[in-house]
């Protein structure tokens, strides 16, 4: 069998790669705002790898050996699963909550501890949603503080977490003077 490759089959090949390659350049710039982004940017890289392993696949087995078109046919399955398993796991992230890591953990602790007027703290629960923090705590005050001052503090506080994770952090915070029971 004599196969013939088109230049003009070639031509559109690299108006393609040529029109992704530009939207993926666009996408690269917006996809940190949302998860569809993120998916839309990662969908049309694997088109570009995709039309790139065609192309010379296909350039390969006509002018080399047939098995070229093999071996782009199976580096292009491996990319496309490998995909899949990094868009699943970030859409997981979004849809079932998590505890942060530690580390957040401990920084969100850091910043409470360290602000002037918390007494102290506890019943602190977070958990994750996405890129996410839903923030539950308990801060302490002198006996006798008063409630306007207490919650002066208290939006203090919030403010630093806001400030420490870029806005991405939800504070309920209950005030409670020190000699309360602990939870």
């Amino acid at each position: 069998v004599n196969m013939i490759l088109s230049p003009t089959a070639i031509y559109l090949a690299l108006l393609s790669l040529a029109i992704n390659g530009i939207a993926i350049c666009m996408l690269s710039e917006w996809k940190e705002k949302s998860i569809a982004l993120r998916t839309e940017f990662r969908h049309i890289s694997i088109d570009l790898f995709e039309a790139s392993l065609v192309l010379v696949g296909v350039i390969l087995a006509v002018y080399f050996s047939k098995i070229w078109d093999l071996m782009a046919a199976l580096l292009i399955s491996a990319f496309i699963f490998r995909s899949i398993g990094k868009s699943l796991t970030e859409v997981k992230s979004f849809i079932m909550d998590a505890s942060p890591e530690p580390v957040i953990m401990k920084k969100i602790a850091d910043i409470i501890g360290a602000t002037k007027g918390v007494e102290g703290f506890h019943a602190l629960r977070a958990r994750k949603v996405g890129d996410r923090i839903f923030l539950d705590v308990h801060l302490t005050f002198k006996k006798g503080t008063p409630v306007e001052e207490a919650h002066e503090i208290a939006s203090l506080v919030e403010s630093k977490l806001m400030e420490a994770f870029n806005g991405k952090v939800d504070v309920v915070i209950h005030i409670e003077p020190s000699n309360a029971s602990t939870l």
